[in-house]
């Protein structure tokens, strides 16, 4: 499930254009960083040399999905479910791609 994790890592980078927020700053940026980060994480996670690096997605996905209260752009609906939906699908994949791989901090032989 690393793969699902990325997909929607690319799709945070290019939601704000699709969805059309992109007229609000804090969530534009906010979601090409987090959106860089997590398909970063994905990517490590996806080498298979450390294992939880997936948690680091889990927690992505968390912030993702309470973004919009953070930054007060929940009352932009394109941006909260998009935030909602995708944060928690991050938040899920990563948890599912966790649990197949191990979820401790070790190093894998």
């Amino acid at each position: 499930m690393v793969w699902a994790s990325l997909v929607v890592a690319i799709w945070f980078i290019i939601s704000p254009f699709i969805v059309g927020y992109s007229d609000i700053n804090a969530a534009v940026w906010n979601d090409i960083v987090f959106g860089v980060l997590a398909g970063g994480a994905a990517l490590w996670a996806s080498l298979g040399k450390v294992r939880g690096v997936n948690w680091i997605n889990v927690l992505f996905g968390v912030y993702l999905f309470l973004v919009p209260f953070f930054f007060a752009f929940s009352s932009n609906a394109g941006a909260l479910w998009n935030h909602l939906i995708a944060g928690a699908l991050l938040a899920i994949a990563a948890y599912v791609a966790t649990t197949e791989r191990g979820g401790d901090l070790t190093r894998s032989s």
